[in-house]
């Protein structure tokens, strides 16, 4: 199965390939294994455990991107092949039954990539072979298990030595493996996510079905004023995951940096929150970035957790919508 996408305007014999190939090593978004469209059933998932399961993002890369690779590849790489930082990003889910995306955007390859307001930052590296043997003897090669072990020993370290709780963001490391044909402007990639996925007996399990925002004590107001605070500080945005700490049960909640978890044991489990931007809309599933985030915060805090996938960014703008966030215990 082989995803095509078509350019538009001057463009519009430029196409990209999405080549599928299957998770090796560690765990991967199954994004390789979807055909054009997703099944009558609805968006694929990944089940972890019995009631819980995760959502895959769809890589989404703009002709914008190809274009901009294909300028750097005639000015700048010529038949240099060392990888590129690609910066990627994901919003909170727009609706029921839309699929969750990560965009790649012509400003991708810049150092500061101006993400949209209250997006999530995907830490990308693209591979870009020269011809295609090249390309596909990777796929099929051992290289390319290496490179996903790589990540997973990268991640692995982060988590236990707690870059990951300064940087969220390391958490979310994407590959993009991708061969330009410059003459023809024809584009083949894959793209993995690789995350640390627990034993068969340490499944990440949840005690509850997941209900709405209300049930953590997280209200309306307060999925206003969050969406509010993650406009105003891309920061706190592109991180992608947070904490909501309260005093006590009748006070207001407090957004704080992921970082805070380590110094968080004098905290009740009823007064701690890990939220997270969740680009998933379905009810019974929640985006793919979570799982390396569980990860984390099992390692530095055991035990039970109360998470809030949100999902309002712009609830204070509306007020006759219903919020749409969801607790998961």
């Amino acid at each position: 199965q082989v995803r095509r996408l078509e350019g538009g305007g001057a463009a519009a014999a430029r196409r990209a390939e999405r080549v599928p190939q299957p998770g090796v090593g560690l765990a991967t978004s199954p994004i390789g294994a979807m055909a054009d469209g997703y099944p009558s059933g609805g968006v694929p998932q990944d089940r972890c455990a019995e009631g819980l399961a995760f959502v895959p993002l769809l890589p989404a890369p703009d002709v914008a991107f190809w274009q901009r690779l294909t300028q750097l590849k005639l000015d700048e790489l010529r038949l240099d092949e060392r990888p590129l930082s690609a910066t990627g990003f994901y919003e909170a889910s727009s609706g029921m039954g839309v699929p969750p995306k990560c965009f790649f955007t012509e400003s991708s390859f810049a150092q500061d990539p101006g993400l949209p307001s209250q997006a999530a930052l995907v830490n990308g590296e693209l591979k870009n072979f020269n011809t295609k043997e090249e390309f596909r003897d990777f796929l099929g090669g051992e290289k390319r298990q290496a490179r996903v072990a790589e990540v997973g020993v990268a991640l692995r370290k982060a988590i236990v030595g707690g870059e990951a709780l300064k940087d969220p963001k390391m958490l979310r490391q994407t590959l993009i493996v991708a061969f330009a044909d410059l003459k023809k402007y024809h584009f083949a990639y894959t793209v993995a996510t690789p995350v640390l996925a627990p034993p068969a007996a340490a499944s990440w399990t949840s005690w509850a079905p997941s209900a709405p925002a209300a049930d953590l004590g997280v209200d309306r107001e307060t999925l206003g004023r969050l969406g509010q605070q993650l406009h105003d500080d891309p920061a706190l945005a592109s991180a992608g995951v947070w904490l909501l700490v309260r005093p006590a049960a009748e006070k207001p909640w407090e957004v704080r940096p992921l970082a805070a978890l380590s110094d968080s044991a004098a905290v009740p489990d009823d007064d701690l929150v890990v939220a997270f931007t969740d680009p998933s809309g379905d009810d019974a599933a929640f985006g793919w970035p979570l799982r390396n985030v569980l990860v984390a915060v099992a390692h530095t805090r055991p035990g039970r957790h109360r998470l809030l996938a949100f999902r309002d960014p712009h609830l204070g703008a509306r007020t006759d919508a219903a919020p749409r966030s969801r607790a998961l215990f």
